[in-house]
């Protein structure tokens, strides 16, 4: 089980998601650390290293614009891009978490869905750009 926080949800923060995962006491509780997530929610990859590892047991990855363009919730649905392609600081945010930590790709994107209807050619496209990024190209 995991809690995820995001300012368009009810746990908006990290320091929330932890005192939420203190409360539950339930020892297969985590948090989910999304780093569109993180940086909407004003904080720096940085502030992961003082979480135990042992609360982040997988994360998501995306890319995106510094600032939102429009509100949070298009923003999260609507305005991402493949890792390596925006503005995000993707490096710090791995270098952040615990080395094997597993990654998910959550990469909402209109201009991906436009350009690459096929949704293989589209899957195909993200794992270049994330290979790209994860240096396994």
């Amino acid at each position: 089980m995991v809690c995820e926080f995001t300012r368009i949800y009810s746990i908006k923060s990290l320091t929330e998601a932890l005192e939420v995962i203190r409360k539950v006491d339930r020892p297969n509780a985590g948090i989910l650390v999304d780093n569109l997530h993180l940086a909407r929610c004003n904080l720096e990859p940085s502030d992961l290293l003082d979480v135990d590892p042992k609360l982040l047991p997988y994360v998501q990855l995306s890319d995106s614009s510094a600032q939102p363009r429009g509100d949070l919730l298009f923003d999260a649905r609507n305005d991402r891009c493949n890792p390596g392609e925006g503005e995000l600081p993707i490096q710090d945010f791995l270098n952040s978490i615990p080395t094997y930590t597993p990654l998910s790709l959550e990469i909402r994107s209109a201009p991906l869905r436009e350009k690459f209807k096929d949704p293989v050619k589209r899957a195909q496209e993200v794992l270049k750009a994330t290979k790209r990024v994860l240096n396994q190209d």
